[in-house]
C-alpha cells in the first residue's frame, strides 16, 4: 500500500488527458449534418462587402468634414493628421500651412488649412478641400496627374 496517492495521480491524470484528446477528435470527425447547414435564400439581400458603396455626395462629405472640424478646430503643433474620419469609405487627411502661409487662409494660423481626400481609399487623392476660417471654403477635384480640373465655392 505504499505510494497509493502518487499511483493514483501517475496513472490519473495521463488516463483524463488522453479522455479529452479522443472526446476532442471525435467531436471534430463528426460530419455536418444537412439540417445545420443553413441555405441562403435567393431573395436574401446582397453581400454589402461585395456591392461597393454608393459613392458620398459633396454635401455628405461637407457636414462630415464641418463636423470634424468643429470637434478639431486648432491643429496645433500638428502639420498632418491622416484618416480623420476613419468609419468613412473614404481617407481623408488635414493639413496644416505653414504659418507664412496660414494667415492668407485664416486669422489663426494653427487652424487647419485643407483637407485631402482620397475617394477609394487607393493612396491617390481625388479632391482638395481648402478651408478658411476653420470652414470648408473651395472644392478641387484633382485629375490623374494630381492637378486642379474642377473647382465648386462654398458659401
Amino acid at each position: 500500500m505504499k505510494y497509493v496517492t502518487f499511483r493514483k495521480i501517475a496513472i490519473g491524470v495521463p488516463l483524463a488527458f488522453v479522455s479529452i484528446v479522443v472526446i476532442f477528435l471525435i467531436a471534430s470527425a463528426v460530419p455536418e449534418t444537412p439540417a445545420t447547414v443553413q441555405a441562403t435564400p435567393a431573395t436574401q439581400a446582397p453581400d454589402p462587402l461585395q456591392t461597393p458603396a454608393p459613392a458620398p455626395t459633396t454635401s455628405q462629405i461637407r457636414t462630415a468634414l464641418d463636423q470634424w472640424l468643429a470637434m478639431n478646430p486648432r491643429a496645433g503643433a500638428t502639420m498632418k493628421l491622416v484618416d480623420i474620419l476613419p468609419q468613412e469609405p473614404y481617407k481623408a487627411t488635414a493639413l496644416r500651412f505653414p504659418e507664412a502661409d496660414a494667415v492668407k487662409w485664416s486669422n489663426d494660423p494653427n487652424q487647419w488649412s485643407q483637407v485631402r481626400l482620397d475617394l477609394n481609399r487607393d493612396g491617390k487623392d481625388e479632391e482638395k478641400w481648402l478651408l478658411k476660417n476653420g470652414r470648408t471654403y473651395k472644392r478641387e477635384i484633382l485629375g490623374a496627374s494630381g492637378k486642379t480640373i474642377a473647382t465648386e465655392y462654398f458659401k
